[in-house]
């Protein structure tokens, strides 16, 4: 089942943890979120479209797509403002049918990338900027 969480304010963190499956597209564009946006684990599911689209996200601490983390599908953190780090460490990313990661215009202080395996897909990362 797709979620939709755009505009939407959260005063702490978005918890989506193992266990957490998402069938369709997870929607967090223009969102604010004042701690962290944890995905560890979860299954973001959406193999003809975008598993995560979060445009314009803004993120007080980090978001971890990390340790154990699989999203079948494009993940779009395009003009995010993230103020810690941005963690796909140890995770899956699968779109065979274009970019994989979209990271264009991405502001963070810290960008891992340390996938489980090779990315299938794209990875775009055009005007993105680290260490703001």
């Amino acid at each position: 089942m797709p979620l939709d969480a755009g505009l939407v304010q959260v005063g702490h963190d978005i918890h989506a943890e193992p266990g957490f499956r998402c069938d369709g597209e997870m929607r967090l564009n223009n969102a604010d979120v004042r701690g962290s946006v944890k995905l560890r684990g979860a299954h973001l599911n959406c193999p003809d479209g975008r598993a995560l689209l979060a445009v314009n996200l803004t993120v007080g601490s980090a978001v971890s797509c990390c340790e154990g983390f699989t999203a079948t599908g494009r993940i779009n953190l395009s003009f995010a403002t993230v103020t810690r780090q941005v963690c796909f460490e140890r995770a899956r990313l699968v779109n065979r049918a274009g970019p994989a990661l979209s990271l264009r215009h991405l502001r963070t202080n810290e960008l891992v990338l340390r996938p489980a395996g090779r990315i299938e897909g794209r990875l775009a990362v055009t005007r993105s900027l680290t260490r703001m």
